[in-house]
């Protein structure tokens, strides 16, 4: 079972997975997350395939592809945090003086004893506790997390002019019928080149990043109550079954248990 609280006031989503065995393909997300292994063991793959085992964090930047799978079909219980970049960018700036987001290096942390402080807080938004003591653990958490960056985050994007480029374009047009021969055009290679530097690139081929793109984007509608028809077709899936299947297997709920965990957590 997945459950999932919204807290508004700081743009943190709380989300557990618990006695959870199904798998979850390469995906990215939007959003920060810090999420800690509480029962089980996983396969995590982040450019690399790692183990994640009983009490060690896990940290996924914006935009980096990841996907996990489980082991010998063990379930598992694991409690996480969503944090969205205009949160994590505002505390920086408290906590730093900088106009910067943070890009963290280490994608496992062991025995680093921030597990209790991100239970901490999931507990504290689920049960909705004050507003006062939930700010504080989210500094004190990002203050913690701030010793596992690397310099300079926005200097690490891809300076390859025409993926970038390829970039903008999906983001910008991701609810339009895109081709290959649109993605190409903005770059000087041919069809099979594109596709492999991009993918050695980012981590996915273009598809796999469109799809990200759109079930990140049909979070957002979800969230503020659109019916799961007008979410599919805003973002342009052939119709609604094959939206709630891609959402499904990205997210581990259905579109409407997501909008139904959304809304009781903001009632």
């Amino acid at each position: 079972m997945k459950k999932v609280h919204y807290d508004e006031m700081f743009g943190i989503e709380a989300y557990a997975l618990e006695n959870y065995p199904k798998s979850f393909p390469l995906h990215f997300h939007d959003y920060y997350v810090v999420g800690v292994l509480l029962e089980g063991k996983r396969s995590l793959y982040c450019g690399k395939t790692q183990t994640l085992e009983k009490g060690d964090l896990n940290l996924f930047n914006p935009y980096q592809p990841h996907s996990c799978q489980s082991i010998e079909n063990q379930s598992i219980t694991y409690h996480a945090l969503n944090i969205s970049k205009e949160m994590m960018a505002h505390a920086v700036k408290e906590i730093t003086g900088k106009n910067e987001l943070p890009y963290f290096s280490q994608v496992i942390l062991r025995n680093d004893g921030l597990g209790e402080l991100v239970e901490e807080l999931y507990q504290a938004i689920r049960l909705k506790k004050s507003s006062l003591y939930r700010e504080e653990l989210i500094f004190l958490l990002i203050e913690h997390l701030l010793t596992y960056t690397a310099e300079g985050y926005q200097k690490e994007a891809i300076r390859n002019g025409g993926l970038e480029a390829v970039c903008h374009y999906l983001h910008q047009h991701y609810t339009a019928d895109i081709r290959l021969t649109d993605l190409v055009a903005l770059t000087h290679l041919k069809k099979s080149s594109f596709i492999h530097q991009f993918t050695k690139n980012y981590g996915m081929a273009p598809y796999r990043y469109l799809l990200s793109i759109r079930i990140a984007e049909a979070k957002k509608l979800l969230a503020n109550q659109q019916s799961v028809a007008e979410v599919a077709l805003m973002t342009h899936f052939s119709d609604q079954s094959h939206f709630s299947n891609v959402f499904k297997s990205f997210i581990g709920l259905t579109p409407k248990q997501y909008q139904r965990m959304y809304q009781r957590s903001i009632e």
